[in-house]
């Protein structure tokens, strides 16, 4: 048994010996948080102004914009006029460029209707319904029925003008009518 003592002492006090010389390795740790926000970006752009000449009877031109859009949820639009020759449901006279002009006509808006059309040209989504005609009332009115879930950065949506010259009084010399129609594009 002392004979067994022996040979298994020099090994545990070689076990002790090791054990006291080994170095613990420590560990730490650190957080940090990290946040972002995820937004929706939309965008629209006129292609060009809407120019109708000299009018004798009603007439329909096109406006087109360019739309982005990277929502899944969709987008609203609405539109109405402004400027400064609207004013209280009336669409006025300005100067024409390089002549000079006493405006004093003016026409109801509701002798303009806007007819929308659907968006077109999206990688994903659909491009809505657009809504019936209707007559400018001054107040923002929608486009569609069922907005548009379109994404894409080069989508197309036109928008019809008809004017009904039957009462627009002729304009005064030097004059025509002009106003801006503001477009507003929203996220869902």
């Amino acid at each position: 048994m002392i004979r067994k003592l022996g040979f298994i002492l020099p090994i545990i006090g070689a076990l002790l010996a090791l054990g006291a010389a080994t170095v613990y390795a420590q560990t730490a740790t650190g957080t940090q948080n990290v946040s972002f926000t995820a937004v929706a970006t939309i965008g629209i752009t006129s292609t060009a102004d809407v120019a109708f000449g000299s009018l004798t009877t009603t007439t329909t031109k096109t406006g087109s914009f360019t739309l982005n859009s990277n929502d899944p949820n969709g987008f609203s639009l609405t539109t109405q006029p402004s400027g400064s020759n609207y004013a209280a449901g009336k669409i006025g006279e300005s100067v024409i460029p390089a002549q000079t002009c006493s405006a004093a006509q003016t026409f109801p808006v509701g002798n303009v209707t806007v007819t929308p059309h659907a968006v077109t040209g999206m990688t994903t989504g659909t491009g809505g319904t657009a809504a019936a005609p209707f007559a400018l009332t001054g107040s923002p009115q929608a486009l569609f029925s069922v907005n548009p879930t379109g994404q894409g950065t080069t989508m197309a949506m036109n928008a019809d003008y008809t004017v009904n010259v039957s009462g627009i009084p002729f304009n005064t010399a030097g004059c025509q009518y002009l106003w801006t129609m503001t477009y507003t594009m929203s996220a869902l």
